[in-house]
């Protein structure tokens, strides 16, 4: 019994990031397994100084920002709900 279970905790240990459909793995700082997801580029809004969240209301700063590693935008929120708080809006280098 003991053996199997150090074998799970270090096969558990090496388990990557969530990873974004285009295969790169989003930070680990903003997701756990169903946090981070694709999102339209018509579920935000560029400002000025950021960008805009419609289905929260939220403003997520140009600086919070993170670089997308595709063309596409990324959101990740609790259980990755629409209606939860963005933990990290990840930003195609087109909408820099």
């Amino acid at each position: 019994m003991f053996p199997v279970i150090t074998i799970m905790i270090f096969a558990g240990a090496s388990i990557p990031a969530h990873v974004a459909p285009h295969g790169w793995a989003y930070s680990p700082d903003c997701c756990a397994s169903e946090d981070c997801r694709e999102i339209s580029d018509k579920a935000v809004i560029a400002t000025p100084e950021g960008w805009f969240v419609k289905a929260t209301g939220e403003f997520i700063a140009q600086s919070k920002t993170l670089k997308s590693q595709d063309d596409h935008f990324h959101r990740c929120s609790a259980q990755g709900r629409e209606d939860a708080r963005t933990y990290c809006l990840y930003v195609p280098e087109f909408g820099s």
